[in-house]
C-alpha cells in the first residue's frame, strides 16, 4: 500500500457529495487492480451491487480516455473534440434516485438501455469533463497537477504512458537517473482545476514530499530527527 493511500485513509471523512471527473481520476490512480476497485466501490456506493471484472475494465478504459484528454490540456496539446463529441452523441440521460446516499452522481449518462452502474458513471464523468473543456476553450481555468512525491511499495517495474513520463520529468526527484532503490517513488496523480499558484493537493502531500526529498539528500535525516525527539522526551 502506498504512503499516499495511508495518508488518505487516516484523513477526516468529508461531507458526502457526488464525485466530479477530476476527483474520480484522482481516486482511480490509487487502484492497482480489481481488488482495489472493489474496496473503493464498497465505500462510495455500499448499497449497490458490485460490478464484475469486465465492467471494471471497460470503466477504466473510459476513464483513461478522459485522462488522455486532460493530459493534452495540461501539456498545451490539442484536445480531441470530435472524439469527445462522438462519445457524447451516444449518451442517454436519466436520474437514478436509488443511488442516493452514495457518492455517485444521480444524473447519469448511459450508452445502452441495460442497467450498468459503471457505464452510467463513466458517461456522467464524460459530460462533467466536457463542461470543463468547453469552459477552458472559452478562456476558463486550466488544469494543474500536484507536484507531490510519495512512495508506493507495490510499484514494481514502471509501465508508464508517454504522458505519465512527461509528468514525472517535471519533478527533479523522478527524472531519469534515479537510483534503483528509489523505483517506488511516484508523482502524486491528483489533478485540480484553476489553482495555478498551488503546487500540492494537500498539506499532507506537501509534508510527505519534503520528508522524502530531505531523506534522499541527507540519508541520516530521519534517524537524526527521531534521535533528537527521543532525547527531548528524556
Amino acid at each position: 500500500m502506498s504512503d499516499k493511500h495511508n495518508e488518505a485513509a487516516s484523513a477526516p471523512e468529508e461531507t458526502q457529495r457526488p464525485l466530479d471527473w477530476a476527483e474520480l481520476l484522482n481516486e482511480e490512480a490509487q487502484w492497482h487492480d480489481y481488488a482495489d476497485f472493489l474496496g473503493w466501490f464498497s465505500n462510495v456506493a455500499p448499497l449497490l451491487s458490485v460490478p464484475g471484472p469486465d465492467q471494471f475494465q471497460s470503466f477504466r478504459d473510459d476513464l483513461n480516455f478522459i485522462r488522455r484528454q486532460a493530459a493534452s490540456i495540461y501539456f498545451n496539446g490539442a484536445v480531441d473534440i470530435p472524439a469527445i463529441n462522438n462519445r457524447l452523441a451516444n449518451l442517454s440521460f436519466r436520474i437514478e434516485p436509488s443511488w442516493e446516499g452514495s457518492r455517485l452522481p444521480l444524473l447519469v449518462a448511459h450508452t445502452s438501455s441495460e442497467v450498468n452502474v459503471l457505464d452510467g458513471v463513466a458517461g456522467a464523468m464524460l459530460v462533467d469533463f466536457a463542461k470543463f473543456v468547453a469552459d477552458f476553450i472559452a478562456g476558463g481555468p486550466g488544469l494543474c497537477r500536484c507536484e507531490g512525491v510519495f512512495r508506493d511499495q507495490r510499484a514494481e517495474e514502471l509501465q508508464l504512458t508517454e504522458f505519465e513520463t512527461q509528468y514525472r520529468d517535471e519533478i527533479d526527484l523522478l527524472k531519469d537517473g534515479q537510483s534503483p532503490e528509489d523505483q517506488s517513488l511516484q508523482r502524486c496523480a491528483d489533478f485540480f482545476v484553476g489553482r495555478r499558484k498551488a503546487r500540492f493537493c494537500s498539506d499532507a502531500c506537501r509534508f510527505m514530499t519534503f520528508r522524502i526529498s530531505k531523506q534522499l539528500k541527507e540519508p541520516g535525516y530521519l534517524a537524526d530527527k527521531q534521535r533528537r525527539y527521543r532525547n527531548r522526551k528524556k
